[in-house]
C-alpha cells in the first residue's frame, strides 16, 4: 500500500470510453471514503482491443442494444448524463478515427500541467459522450484545452504529436496494462500486500470494496455530487 495507510489504484483509461469516465467518477468519490490512492495512466484502448482479438460491444448488435439500456441504468444510478454520440457506430469503424493523439495530451499534462489532467479528461468525456462532439482532430482537442483553461494549449498539443517520450509513454501504459490482463477499458489494479488484483469495467466496486476491506453501497447520488 502507498505510505502504509492507503492502497494505490492504477487506473487505466481511454476518453473513447463512457465506462471508463463512469468508473472514474465512481473511484473518486469513493476515494473520499476508502483508504484508497489512485494513479490515472490514460492507454490506447485501440492497441488493447488489437492486441487482444477482443470487439467493442457497439459492433455486435445484441450487445449494441443492451449497450444503450445499460448507459441509461448507470446515468440513473450514478446520476450522470451520458448519452451515445449519433455518429458513434461510425467513428468506431472508422480506422482513422483513434484518440491516441488525445490520450497523449492527457500524458503532456500529466507532467507538465497536473492539476489539469482530471479537468480535461472530463472535458473530452464531455464533449464526446454529452454533447456527441468528436474529439480526434486537432481543432477538437484545442477547444477541449482552451475551454479548460489550460495554458499554452497550442504547445500541449504540439508535444502530444510530436514528442517521442510522450508516445513512449503512451505505449509502455498501454503495456503494462496488457500485461496485467487488460482487454478493455477501464482497466483497474488495486496494489494490496504486494501483489495486484485486475477489474475490468465500472461495475466491479462491490469487488474492489471486498479486497480492501472496506463497504460500496451507493452510486455518485449519495456523494450529492452533479455531473
Amino acid at each position: 500500500m502507498a505510505d502504509n495507510s492507503k492502497f494505490q489504484v492504477d487506473f487505466y483509461y481511454d476518453v473513447f470510453s463512457p465506462y471508463s469516465w463512469i468508473a472514474l467518477e465512481g473511484l473518486l468519490r469513493y476515494e473520499k471514503v476508502w483508504p484508497i490512492s489512485l494513479k490515472l495512466k490514460p492507454f490506447c484502448l485501440r492497441d488493447i482491443m488489437i492486441a487482444t482479438g477482443n470487439r467493442p460491444p457497439a459492433v455486435v448488435l445484441a450487445r449494441a442494444m443492451n449497450m444503450l439500456k445499460d448507459i441509461q441504468r448507470n446515468n440513473e444510478f450514478w446520476g450522470m448524463k451520458i448519452t451515445p454520440p449519433a455518429k458513434f457506430q461510425s467513428w468506431l469503424k472508422n480506422k482513422s478515427t483513434t484518440t491516441e493523439v488525445t490520450q497523449k495530451t492527457l500524458i503532456v499534462l500529466q507532467h507538465e500541467q497536473p492539476e489539469k489532467l482530471l479537468t480535461v479528461s472530463r472535458g473530452f468525456w464531455k464533449r464526446m459522450w454529452n454533447d456527441g462532439k468528436p474529439i480526434f482532430q486537432r481543432d477538437d482537442i484545442l477547444t477541449v484545452l482552451k475551454d479548460c483553461g489550460v495554458e499554452n494549449f497550442e504547445n500541449v498539443y504540439e508535444r502530444a504529436l510530436s514528442c517521442p517520450k510522450i508516445a513512449e509513454e503512451l505505449k509502455a501504459n498501454t503495456t503494462n496494462a496488457l500485461d496485467e490482463g487488460a482487454y478493455g477499458a477501464p482497466w483497474i489494479v488495486v496494489h494490496k500486500d504486494g501483489e495486484t488484483h485486475a477489474f475490468f469495467g465500472s461495475d466491479r466496486f462491490h469487488f474492489i470494496a471486498q479486497l480492501i476491506g472496506q463497504t460500496f453501497s451507493d452510486g455518485l447520488i449519495r456523494f450529492s455530487s452533479k455531473l
